[in-house]
């Protein structure tokens, strides 16, 4: 089980990935000011969305030069 996160929007405000698992996706776009994420979509019912959004939020910590693309991956 993996899911790919691909970056799609990286601005002042906000950050945001395109997340792919289990042949179903969404995005979670994250506020940079207040550190709080955003989810549409469909997502890999072996995750949480809290789990995936932290996963995004966690991105912030690079804050000039966030991945582009990422996996997490499991079993």
């Amino acid at each position: 089980m993996m899911m790919i996160y691909t970056l799609i929007l990286d601005d002042d405000d906000y950050r945001a990935y395109q997340v792919v698992s289990d042949n179903v996706e969404g995005t979670v776009t994250v506020d940079k000011q207040t550190h709080m994420a955003d989810s549409q979509g469909q997502f890999s019912l072996m995750f949480s969305k809290e789990f995936i959004e932290r996963l995004a939020i966690g991105t912030l910590k690079f804050k000039t030069n966030p991945p582009k693309r990422f996996v997490y991956g499991v079993g």
